[in-house]
């Protein structure tokens, strides 16, 4: 049987290239969340054309990260409370399984990579860090994660584990300010490391779980839950 001729994929590979540079643009906190998106300044400053950046925003709003309002077009979408005790019950469920999997295969090349990101953060670990050394930081807490994550060697994890990352960081970086926390989240960091390391299962748990609760209930808050246990929309959601 002769080969068929396959056409060239350029308008996806567009696509997909507008779609990761937007979702990197709303995960670094560059757009105003009350603010319509700009979609006639996104294509200039973008330098692609309408179709293959309409396509790029519904795929993002298909996924849960901005919104389609009728007659208004696209925002940026706020996270409920309903969605964050979801999205940091699936995370603690995804990492404790990772980091017990992890623990349990790893090799000394693991430990180098999660220890090499600790001391990457080490020095950033401030009270009153700059717009950059926060940003750093914050990319290096995601990369921490993922890495025990990746550590799991399960790849249908990772795959699923970089979607609900998308959606926590979200929450964090737009209705969370972490800032004052940073030497807190580095201690926290490495006693999970450093439990990792002695490949003690139970302390990296209880350090993990602590670490997770400890964001859930600061984003809880800043969403409007006061006890920030998740009950403070509960009559609104139903």
């Amino acid at each position: 049987m002769a080969e068929r001729s396959v056409a060239p994929l350029q308008h996806t590979t567009l696509q997909v290239a507008i779609y990761r540079e937007l979702k990197h643009l709303l995960l670094t906190q560059r757009f105003d969340p009350t603010v319509r998106l700009n979609t006639n300044l996104l294509e200039q400053q973008l330098g692609v054309s309408r179709t293959p950046l309409k396509d790029a925003l519904n795929r993002l709003a298909h996924e849960g990260f901005i919104e389609v309002r009728a007659r208004r077009g696209y925002f940026v979408r706020r996270p409920t409370i309903k969605d964050a005790v979801e999205l940091y019950d699936l995370r603690r469920l995804h990492e404790v399984y990772a980091v017990e999997r992890a623990i349990s295969i790893a090799d000394p090349t693991t430990f180098q990579t999660l220890r090499e990101i600790l001391e990457q953060q080490r020095p950033l670990a401030v009270d009153d860090p700059s717009d950059e050394e926060y940003e750093r930081f914050t990319e290096l807490d995601r990369e921490l994660h993922r890495a025990i994550v990746r550590a799991a060697g399960n790849r249908r994890l990772e795959q699923i584990y970089d979607q609900l990352d998308g959606h926590i960081q979200m929450a964090r970086v737009y209705y969370l300010t972490a800032r004052t926390t940073m030497p807190e989240t580095f201690r926290e960091h490495e006693a999970i490391v450093t439990a990792i390391e002695a490949r003690d299962v139970r302390e990296a748990t209880r350090c993990l779980v602590a670490h997770i609760e400890r964001f859930r209930h600061m984003v809880l808050h800043s969403l409007g839950d006061p006890a920030g246990d998740g009950t403070g929309d509960a009559e609104r959601e139903g």
